[in-house]
């Protein structure tokens, strides 16, 4: 089993801020935000370890793997792990089509 060092693309970065921040004005609190990012770091330790966890899409050589209402594409590369978009699955899917 070889562990990958897992970085975060610029836009997977926001993306993932985004819905943090959304989810923390919405609900007054930081409280599932914490949970949130939790259940996120949570997931990119078990693909760092199990790389190949996710599903293949059609794009080449970029992964999925969905947890709840979210999604993380990624690329698997020899020493590291590259998140390219963090979704989230209840928006409209044609804009994923332009970030990715």
């Amino acid at each position: 089993m070889v562990r990958r060092k897992v970085i975060w693309s610029k836009q997977a970065y926001n993306q993932r801020r985004e819905v943090l921040n959304y989810w923390s004005k919405r609900n007054g609190n930081n409280t599932y935000s914490k949970k949130l990012l939790s259940k996120i770091n949570d997931t990119t330790k078990r693909l760092a370890n199990f790389s190949y966890a996710g599903k293949l899409t059609d794009l080449k050589g970029v992964y999925i793997f969905i947890m709840g209402n979210y999604s993380i594409f990624y690329q698997v590369n020899k020493m590291q792990i590259e998140i390219l978009c963090f979704w989230d699955n209840r928006r409209n899917p044609s804009i994923l089509d332009d970030l990715l």
